[in-house]
């Protein structure tokens, strides 16, 4: 794995953790999930940035020096060729 998908898994991890943590400690308000919650709903650019964030990392790439079959394969998984 490459330190870019270790560091996705982490972050991720801790935040699930530190969720779970507060949800126990504190109730329903104080979580993580809750906070962005309340704050997309006051500034909505906060969804719209978390969209932008996840589509690069997970949207499906091929790179630069994809051919066009490699782009095609991509496109439609459910083709045979």
């Amino acid at each position: 794995m490459t330190f870019a998908q270790w560091f996705v898994i982490v972050v991720a991890v801790v935040v699930i953790i530190t969720d779970i943590v507060l949800y126990n400690k504190k109730g329903d308000d104080a979580t993580i999930s809750r906070t962005l919650l309340e704050a997309s709903q006051s500034w909505p650019i906060i969804p719209l940035l978390a969209g932008i964030i996840l589509g690069h990392i997970f949207w499906t790439n091929c790179g630069i020096h994809a051919t066009p079959q490699d782009v095609h394969r991509v496109a439609k998984p459910h083709l045979r060729y």
